[in-house]
């Protein structure tokens, strides 16, 4: 029966991901980030070549892999949002899964509970948090980071396993992957070292650094000072010390961001972080220095290892919300740890409201779900040029995108790439040109706009070529946008 419902929980879970992907099947991919890993993967493809470029553009702010996997998904079916997005429910199910061996692991580990259906209340409430189901049918980084980590915590005894997970990490999100690294040494102090089982420890831990790291090297060799102010120094230091292209929040930007993901049951994540804090120190009150070579010494740094993370998060400049995902399922792990502590027959009663909460916010964003289908007008727009047999097309971005570009670079808050998209990365996907051009400056579109077969811009800013209009039609016009297309093409 135990098994039963294990095994309903995930044939439950892994229908309503999949289904709330099917139900977003007339969503077009969106802004920002949707937009950007569709457009680079479709690169990929067009290129014939692993370097990933935007709008033909170099664009070097994330590692391939997880564009790679959406570039396979293109190849496989097309073009298509719905199996592109299902690659991600499928790492969705895959962090549940991890999430519940980890969790099972733990139980057993500090309360000899071989199986117990609390190693599935932290998948469980993952599960129903908005957070992961956004994440589980979009296109993204965060679910493969949470998928690594959990899998190299579970597999912490395996290097062959813990190492293809950090490489999953790495080659996916960057500098964050290498995150569970910090077990190694933890892991070293649990047996008696000698010089020599020390050294091929350490050597192990760089060969699965320089492993990891492989296309760092091979990015700085084909691109060299550019990689390094693109990647590191942009998107990665530059988030930490400066709010980037405006992501704005205070400290508590974390903590509210908890709530909305949790509700009430935040109440008791904090309860439960504290019995664990208080089972730590107690542990290492009472072994002092030899509290190092007790088992539990590793798997409470796991259960504690997310305050760490969160404590950095909370630090850094930019907020961004997706970055949650990262640590939220190790969070979880504490809630079976704190329910194993009450008496047997406590446990079902003081759990069930947990699961009932959880089962409904689940079951209302997937079996239930009814997407808001509303298409921007620059999708519309887009999809509208794409009909145009003609190849290049010049965009002079509205009067707001100017706006924000200024205050950006008056700021010194954007990036190296900051000003490639537009405000629509989506729009180059679905416009499908060979050649596009975004001009922020006016004085450079009307220096270079005739060069151009097709021309779009806001209704404001028609006078400006009012001159030349008769040498164009006008193709589409959605909202403030206008399409105009040279005339006997």
């Amino acid at each position: 029966m135990r098994k039963l419902g294990v095994y309903l929980f995930f044939i439950l879970t892994t229908a309503g991901l999949f289904l709330r992907v099917y139900k977003t099947e007339s969503i077009p991919f969106s802004d920002w980030d949707e937009g950007i890993y569709a457009q680079v993967a479709k690169e990929i493809l067009q290129n014939r070549s692993l370097d990933t470029t935007f709008n033909d553009a170099v664009w070097l702010n994330k590692p391939p892999l997880s564009h790679l996997l959406i570039a396979a998904s293109f190849k496989l079916f097309g073009f298509s949002e719905i199996a592109s997005r299902a690659v991600f429910a499928f790492f969705g199910v895959l962090t549940l899964a991890l999430l519940y061996l980890l969790s099972k692991k733990i139980l057993a580990a500090f309360f000899t509970i071989k199986s117990s259906h609390l190693a599935l209340l932290p998948p469980l409430i993952l599960a129903s948090t908005p957070i992961f189901l956004e994440r589980s049918t979009t296109l993204n980084t965060d679910i493969i980071i949470a998928t690594s980590y959990l899998g190299y915590f579970l597999y912490k005894d395996n290097l062959l396993k813990k190492t293809l997970f950090l490489l999953l990490g790495v080659w996916s999100k960057s500098l964050v992957g290498f995150f569970p690294l910090f077990i190694e040494p933890l892991l070293w102090l649990q047996k008696k070292l000698n010089f020599k089982t020390l050294t091929k420890k350490v050597l192990t831990l760089i060969f699965q650094i320089v492993l990891a790291s492989l296309w760092y090297f091979y990015a700085f060799a084909k691109h060299g000072q550019y990689f390094i102010k693109a990647h590191f120094l942009d998107q990665i230091f530059k988030r930490v010390a400066a709010p980037i292209e405006l992501h704005f929040g205070n400290k508590w930007y974390y903590f509210k961001l908890l709530w909305e993901n949790l509700n009430w049951i935040s109440i008791i994540l904090a309860l439960a972080l504290l019995a664990v804090l208080f089972d730590f120190a107690k542990l290492l009150l009472k072994k002092k220095f030899a509290s190092v070579k007790d088992k539990r010494f590793v798997l409470f740094s796991i259960l504690l290892s997310p305050l760490a993370f969160f404590a950095l998060l909370t630090i850094g400049k930019s907020k961004i919300y997706w970055y949650l995902l990262f640590i939220l399922p190790l969070f979880l792990l504490s809630f079976p740890y704190l329910f194993a502590k009450l008496p047997k027959n406590y446990r079902f009663f003081a759990v069930l409201p947990i699961l009932l909460f959880s089962f409904f916010q689940f079951t209302k964003q997937t079996y239930l779900f009814k997407p808001n289908i509303k298409i921007g007008n620059k999708i519309k727009l887009a999809k509208c040029i794409n009909k145009s047999r003609a190849q290049s097309l010049a965009f002079l971005v509205n009067e707001d995108e100017r706006k924000i570009r200024n205050v950006l670079e008056a700021a010194q808050l954007q990036t190296e790439t900051s000003f490639i998209y537009g405000g629509s990365p989506s729009f180059v996907f679905y416009a499908n040109k060979k050649k596009l051009t975004y001009f922020y400056k006016i004085e450079n579109f009307l220096r270079k706009f005739r060069e151009y077969e097709i021309i779009a811009l806001s209704q404001k800013d028609i006078p400006l070529i009012k001159g030349t209009l008769s040498d164009y039609n006008r193709i589409c016009s959605f909202g403030e946008w206008e399409v105009l297309e040279k005339k006997n093409l």
